[in-house]
């Protein structure tokens, strides 16, 4: 057979379009668990923790696997895998994403509405993810969803306590002082 340059080109994408599918299939074998190698497990260990969807958790873990959050609760009874990663944050807290800031919501005599704390965090956090149809995957620190949260050095809700570190789906992507 000879070559020329349509042929050539045919051939390649075909190669192309093969070596694409194949790497696609070793991903969805990945993802779905029937790849030999497993995603690391991280315990998140923290002084408090904000789930959002029922009460703070004091002394508390938050268990995270290839980006979703396997387990949160306290840490005298959420056991963590003996193959897990532990990053101990110390006397930090844990909290989602702040989903939406344009807020004007103060949790205690401001200038805007005043609102119980609780009902302050969902106003940042899992009702603006329920508006706009992300709060099954985001919004609450809730088995199941992606491992997106802030560590902060206290209550995430004082405008003088910004986080200290940043997670997206159980990544570090930010550090207090970064600069890009």
């Amino acid at each position: 057979m000879r070559l020329t340059a349509p042929t050539t080109l045919l051939t390649l994408c075909a190669l192309a379009t093969a070596s694409g599918s194949i790497h696609a299939q070793a991903g969805i074998n990945a993802a779905s668990g029937s790849s030999k190698r497993k995603a690391p497990i991280t315990g998140h260990l923290a002084r408090r923790l904000l789930p959002v969807d029922r009460a703070a958790i004091d002394g508390a873990v938050l268990i995270e696997q290839a980006g979703r959050i396997l387990a949160v609760g306290p840490r005298k009874t959420t056991t963590i895998p003996p193959e897990a990663t532990v990053v101990d944050h110390g006397n930090n807290w844990l909290s989602p994403y702040f989903v939406d800031l344009h807020h004007h919501v103060s949790c205690g005599g401001g200038n805007d509405i005043s609102l119980p704390y609780e009902a302050a965090l969902a106003a940042f956090t899992i009702v603006p993810a329920r508006q706009i149809g992300l709060d099954d995957r985001v919004g609450s620190l809730t088995v199941g969803k992606h491992a997106d949260f802030l560590v902060t050095a206290g209550d995430p809700l004082d405008p003088r306590v910004p986080p200290s570190l940043v997670y997206t789906e159980g990544q570090l992507i930010h550090r207090l002082g970064d600069v890009r």
